[in-house]
């Protein structure tokens, strides 16, 4: 999922599980029976992040080592 540090933050979003990688990138994940099926994979900092992402409705804010930015899910 990235490189780094080797951790990364996961977030419940329901039916999928949102994760961050230090190197900042962003992964939606369904989870079944067998394990966890990728659903989508997006590059959503230039810098390391540290926090986790922040969901809110269709909205997610990532916050990076010097930029806060908010993406808008479709």
């Amino acid at each position: 999922m990235g490189g780094g540090a080797g951790y990364g933050n996961i977030v419940d979003a329901g039916s999928a599980l949102i994760a961050i990688t230090p190197a900042g990138e962003l992964v939606v994940f369904e989870p079944n029976d067998t394990g966890l099926k990728v659903l989508a994979n997006y590059k959503v900092a230039a810098g390391q992040t540290h926090a986790y992402p922040v969901l809110s409705g269709k909205r997610i804010v990532i916050k990076d080592k010097d930029d806060l930015t908010l993406w808008t899910v479709e």
